[in-house]
């Protein structure tokens, strides 16, 4: 009787086992990447709709105030405080305030006290800050705001300055110089797009190109009511 002998893979073989192995990962890693992208994306518009929903208590419980993007004053002793601390105490978490999909900078200086925040508001129009006189600026209250299905109130944003983080505000680009148009704070963080927050609470993802040149752009900033 004979006994047969078990057959192994040649060197060639598992060559060929290796290639296609590599092949299917390297198909599989720009999908993979991509469902990531998507994932941080809606992790990203599912902390824009809790803030939205943190606001709109608030403004319900202080007579449809909307809540300064800043108060107070850096002169000694520092007594400023951002929008985002305003009304903490109408949400679960500060976690929410940080966007997966932003890249986090180590800054020379930080705002200390002030929790990360990735999310900018109109620092230029509508309920900006005590003491400011920009048009529309001391408007603070919502049922006052015409179209709030078409003006912006929170938008990914990233810091403009090299050394601390001021990511929670974003400015109006269609006033100032280039320069200042261009440093707006607005981040398109997401496939080249920035989830944008309505005061009616819907979020749409927009390219910087439409928050610059769309027809309805004065609205979107508060630029007119």
């Amino acid at each position: 009787m004979k006994i047969q002998k078990s057959r192994r893979f040649t060197l060639v073989e598992l060559l060929v086992v290796v290639a296609v192995i590599a092949i299917l990962f390297g198909m599989l890693m720009p999908v993979l990447a991509k469902a990531r992208k998507i994932t941080k994306q809606s992790c990203c518009i599912n902390n824009s709709r809790q803030i939205n929903l943190a606001i709109a208590h608030y403004i319900a419980d202080f007579d449809d105030s909307i809540p300064y993007v800043s108060t107070g004053s850096y002169t000694p002793p520092n007594t400023v405080k951002y929008w985002s601390e305003n009304f903490q105490d109408y949400m679960k978490s500060t976690n929410i305030l940080q966007c997966p999909g932003k890249e986090r900078k180590i800054y020379t200086t930080s705002a200390v006290g002030h929790p990360l925040c990735d999310y900018g508001r109109n620092f230029s129009h509508l309920a900006t800050s005590p003491s400011h006189t920009q048009a529309g600026s001391q408007v603070i209250k919502l049922r006052l705001v015409k179209n709030p299905a078409k003006v912006l109130e929170l938008v990914d944003s990233v810091a403009n300055h090299a050394s601390h983080d001021d990511s929670w505000l974003v400015y109006c680009p269609l006033e100032g110089t280039t320069t200042t148009k261009q440093m707006n704070n607005v981040d398109v963080r997401h496939s080249n797009r920035a989830n944008v927050t309505f005061w009616d609470g819907h979020i749409e993802p927009l390219k910087w190109s439409n928050m610059q040149t769309d027809e309805n752009n004065d609205i979107l900033w508060f630029h007119v009511n």
